[in-house]
């Protein structure tokens, strides 16, 4: 029997747009928007629409697919069935070492950061290997409990950032626009290439298929919501950090310290720990929620050994699966130490490159799978349906390169 029948649909539309919410604007907008404010200066809010473009076309497509076959792995399912089996299996495992290797020990090793501005001399790497088992433990326990958790927890986030917004708002200075890029169109490039990864949660949607209350029509519906709504807070964002920082060629800055040029006393506390300690935890769940569904996919398909992916009966989760997570992605934070921009950089290359044989498959169902291609409630008509995957998949390759370049240097 395959392990995916062993899994619940528990997933209403308003818990996916709160996942994927919560995945999004989470330890990327709070780990990386200082290191992109340091490369492109006061066009950040710019490089964060720039950053939204490729990942918008790519959810285009994920809608199609995803509304026209529903299933957990989805990432996975879609480039292995429709497009290359090759292709697939080497996307998923660029994102499950960018898991490993970047996501999970950025996540803990910003939320250990927040946690230090509160409690000075906190020791970073047992503390961020604590919040790792924390959500490990959780996600132990079945989605139904980490979704419910995932919803309060967001909403403290929004409020938060809503909070940061509107006060920040009015300490923007103009002057500080200028010049708008002084990085270059080089640094701009970089920038908006490393904040992808912070638009790219919409993703966990798709590898959530068999998990979603009728999934043909709140996967593209959640998409609708939670796309455009982080994408308005991201700028807005970016205007606040960039509008009260002077930038530099050495401007060293995050968004809590940015927040501390308006913020004091009880608001400054708040946005810390319900800003951006909760972005970071809410991240770290999601993650563990959809990260180990296209695993799950490959162990059908002989290409993983079927007893490490096994969905407990009582729980509905991956529990093996979710051991591993955890231990490795504790010992990259043992190995590795602090290195926050490189465990970026490995985030944002596993998120992109398994949209690639993604791309290819939106190319192909048509002609392959043309009884497939009649169920999606989201048809892409005309041109578009060759313009939007071709498109997103040169923009993917694109993205892969400056990122490798950056890597390297």
């Amino acid at each position: 029997m395959s392990e995916r029948q062993n899994l619940k649909r528990t997933i209403s539309l308003g818990h996916l747009v709160g996942i994927e919410v919560g995945q999004s604007i989470g330890a990327g907008i709070f780990a990386l928007t200082g290191i992109a404010l340091a490369m492109t200066g006061p066009s950040l809010p710019i490089a964060f629409v720039a950053a939204a473009v490729p990942v918008a076309l790519a959810m285009v497509v994920l809608a199609m697919l995803a509304s026209a076959v529903p299933i957990s792995g989805g990432t996975y399912y879609y480039g292995s069935r429709f497009f290359s089996p090759v292709a697939a299996f080497t996307g998923v495992w660029a994102y499950v070492l960018g898991a490993v290797l970047g996501m999970f020990p950025l996540y803990a090793l910003t939320g250990t950061r927040f946690l230090e501005a509160m409690v000075p001399g906190l020791p970073r790497i047992p503390v961020a290997i604590a919040l790792l088992a924390v959500f490990y433990l959780t996600n132990l326990l079945g989605a139904r409990i980490a979704i419910w958790i995932q919803a309060i927890l967001v909403g403290l986030l929004l409020l938060a950032l809503v909070m940061f917004s509107g006060l920040g708002l009015p300490h923007v200075a103009i002057e500080n626009f200028t010049p708008l890029f002084p990085g270059g169109i080089g640094g701009f490039a970089v920038a908006a290439s490393i904040l992808t990864f912070t638009v790219l949660g919409a993703n966990a949607a798709v590898e959530l298929g068999d998990e979603i209350i009728d999934p043909r029509k709140n996967i593209p519906k959640s998409f609708l919501i939670s796309i455009p709504l982080v994408t308005v807070f991201y700028v807005v964002i970016g205007i606040v950090a960039a509008g009260v920082t002077e930038w530099s060629p050495d401007v060293d800055t995050t968004l809590v310290v940015v927040a501390g040029r308006f913020l004091s006393g009880p608001a400054f506390a708040f946005f810390v720990l319900g800003g951006g300690f909760l972005a970071v935890i809410t991240t770290l769940n999601a993650t563990y929620l959809w990260g180990t569904k296209s695993l799950i996919v490959i162990t059908e398909d002989g290409l993983f050994p079927a007893a490490i992916a096994k969905v407990g009966a009582r729980f509905g989760t991956p529990h093996r699966l979710l051991t591993i997570i955890f231990l490795i992605s504790s010992l990259a934070l043992i190995v590795a130490g602090e290195r926050v921009e490189t465990f970026a950089v490995f985030a944002s290359l596993g998120g992109i490159i398994i949209l690639v044989p993604v791309m290819g498959a939106a190319l192909r169902i048509k002609k392959s799978h043309p009884e497939l291609y009649r169920l999606t409630t989201v048809p892409l008509r005309g041109s578009l349906y060759y313009i939007a995957p071709i498109a997103g998949l040169v923009l993917c390759l694109v993205i892969v390169a400056i990122l490798l370049v950056d890597l390297s240097s």
